[in-house]
């Protein structure tokens, strides 16, 4: 608990998202797009062992080159990735 309040308070000027994997499905995946678009930290507080398989891309750091811009998977589309 001791670094969770450490990483909220450490980001809490980058404006940090905090999900908790009771939230609801869509609203967890509009938040997280939002923040790799826009570049704002994401804490998942309270996460299983296991993770939805839409954020391997995300985990694994899965970035493409396309032009000047990096895109990264997210879902079935390809979203800028800041």
């Amino acid at each position: 608990m001791q670094a969770n309040i450490w990483l909220k308070n450490r980001h809490k000027e980058d404006g940090v998202k905090v999900i908790k994997p009771t939230n609801d499905a869509n609203i967890i995946s509009r938040t997280l797009e939002n923040s790799i678009t826009l570049g704002i930290p994401v804490i998942l507080e309270d996460a299983n062992e296991t993770f939805d398989p839409l954020l391997d891309p995300l985990l694994a750091k899965q970035v493409e080159k396309k032009g000047n811009d990096w895109y990264i998977k997210f879902g079935d589309q390809g979203i800028s990735f800041s």
